[in-house]
């Protein structure tokens, strides 16, 4: 590895695909407002139905990678940033609502919210015929993958969207 580089999961969900109130469950900035549930133990049902259907009536459509080739182009966009970079990307998923990218990647949080918003940026520019505007929610997450078992476990995890359909790509010698 890199000397200022570490290996991330960065995950980011599509504009409209995880709002407030949700029945997954959900948090917002700083926590102001929150369900008593995640998507793993979903809160009660109709929790913030009602702020979940205010979401939607003041939000634009959800944007819902539909198509393999919208999805394929996400991804060959978010190579290309990759390479101009200097990420090391391992393995990349393009889902319907979600994108999850195992890479090495700088620590310092300037540089990576640099590359995270530039992967973003261009991918969603590559879709503009099918999805004007913004295709990708405010935010992300990441995870620092500190040993090499939870970088192998984290690299099949990835993978293993093929099999809902998601566009994928895996770094190979």
């Amino acid at each position: 590895m890199r000397q200022g580089y570490a290996w991330w999961h960065v995950m980011w969900h599509t504009y409209g695909a995880w709002l407030p109130g949700d029945p997954r469950g959900f948090r917002n900035k700083d926590h102001r407002i929150h369900s008593s549930g995640d998507y793993k133990k979903p809160p009660p049902i109709g929790e913030h139905a009602g702020l979940h259907q205010y979401a939607k009536r003041v939000s634009r459509a959800e944007v819902v990678l539909n198509t393999s080739k919208s999805r394929q182009t996400a991804l060959e966009s978010i190579l290309a940033v990759c390479d101009q970079s200097a990420s090391l990307p391992v393995a990349i998923a393009v889902c319907r609502v979600h994108v999850h990218l195992l890479a090495e990647m700088p620590i310092g949080k300037p540089a990576l919210d640099k590359i995270i918003t530039r992967l973003k940026t261009k991918s969603s520019a590559s879709i503009r015929d099918d999805f004007p505007g913004r295709a990708w929610a405010r935010g992300d997450k990441r995870v620092m993958k500190r040993d090499r078992r939870s970088q192998l476990v984290c690299l099949r995890y990835v993978l293993d969207h093929a099999k809902q359909g998601a566009a994928t790509w895996r770094y190979t010698t």
